[in-house]
């Protein structure tokens, strides 16, 4: 019985350390962002990139001037604004939810569509041109929680292997 304590204590932390390699991968693998710079003209705008359903879209940028740059998401033909006043900012809609702040001097932005694909803009609304440095990130929100969830399990598994070895361990002593 000790002994089977301490076998499958072993097995377990070793399965539980492959789980977590697994979804640590994964996790890394989806917080990859995509950087650029960019010089906007008075008036002039970028699309950032696209969400659909099921994705998450988060944009992240500083600018020249180090005030905010309007943001805006375009879904269907209509723009809906989404710009990082200094505060944080949370809507939601039949649209998604898209949720805006600064923090740390980068001005935030995030778009997850409930049922329609929509794009995120950035544009300068100020009257001299602006350099913009931004990074872009495109999650799969359901790769994303089942990644999360690997790395809970993982650690749970963990734990039951680290107590089984334990009681093998002080059983086997007796």
């Amino acid at each position: 019985m000790r002994r089977g304590f301490l076998v499958a204590g072993v097995v377990l932390i070793v399965l539980a350390l492959l789980i977590f390699i697994v979804g640590a991968y994964g996790i890394g693998k989806s917080f990859r962002p995509i950087t650029a710079n960019v010089t906007l003209n008075p008036g002039e705008s970028i699309r950032i990139g696209a969400a659909t359903p099921g994705s998450t879209l988060v944009l992240y940028y500083i600018d020249s001037l180090g005030k905010p740059l309007e943001a805006y998401i375009n879904v269907n033909g209509v723009n809906l604004t989404a710009t990082a006043n200094g505060l944080v900012s949370i809507s939601t809609n039949e649209t998604g939810l898209v949720a805006s702040l600064r923090r740390s001097g980068y001005y935030i932005v995030v778009f997850a569509p409930s049922n329609t694909t929509g794009s995120i803009y950035l544009m300068n609304n100020y009257s001299t041109p602006i350099t913009v440095n931004y990074g872009v990130v495109s999650l799969n929100t359901y790769s994303a929680i089942l990644t999360g969830l690997l790395v809970i399990l993982s650690i749970l598994l963990g734990i039951v292997g680290l107590v089984l070895v334990v009681l093998g361990v002080v059983m086997g002593h007796r």
